[in-house]
């Protein structure tokens, strides 16, 4: 389970880092746009909106992995807190496969979605950037929060069964 923990840890924080220069990226591209359309005689970049949009899919997904093991996420435990420690735990496996569920199903249905806008040969309206590689990069970071939550749950269950 060690191995599985550390690969799980290493690839959901290097892609936390990918989703963090990306928000630098995106920053970057707003302000600059921001500060452009003050200048005279400069118009704003074309299709900022769109590459912003890309962004942001990409940002929000590939921190999902990580978010979920540093419990960066929201929860609200009040009664859960009150329960005995296996029965918390019980509780965290079930959400947790829960999760893992809907994740699955948010990754195989990303995977479709690129593979039939790829086939349509989609592209943006204004900046006609061919996106289904940024729908298969959300599911990539779908599947990474699948591999989260799947070691989790081990974990949990881990701990119910050695008590």
């Amino acid at each position: 389970m060690t191995f599985l923990e550390r690969f799980n840890y290493k690839l959901n924080f290097w892609l936390s880092w990918v989703a963090g220069g990306v928000m630098v990226g995106m920053m970057a591209l707003l302000v600059g746009n921001m500060i452009i359309r003050r200048l005279p005689g400069l118009s704003p970049f074309g299709g900022t909106f769109e590459i912003v949009g890309f962004m942001a899919a990409l940002a929000v997904a590939f921190a999902l992995g990580f978010s979920q093991i540093r419990r960066s996420h929201v929860a609200i435990d009040m009664v859960v807190t009150r329960f005995p420690f296996r029965v918390q735990r019980l509780v965290e496996v079930a959400m947790s496969l829960l999760s893992l569920v809907l994740f699955v199903f948010i990754a195989w249905q990303c995977i479709e979605l690129g593979i039939r806008y790829m086939e349509l040969g989609s592209v943006s309206e204004t900046t006609k950037i061919i996106f289904y590689p940024f729908i298969w990069a959300v599911a990539f970071g779908s599947i990474c929060m699948c591999l989260t939550l799947l070691v989790e749950s081990m974990k949990a269950l881990l701990q119910v069964v050695k008590k």
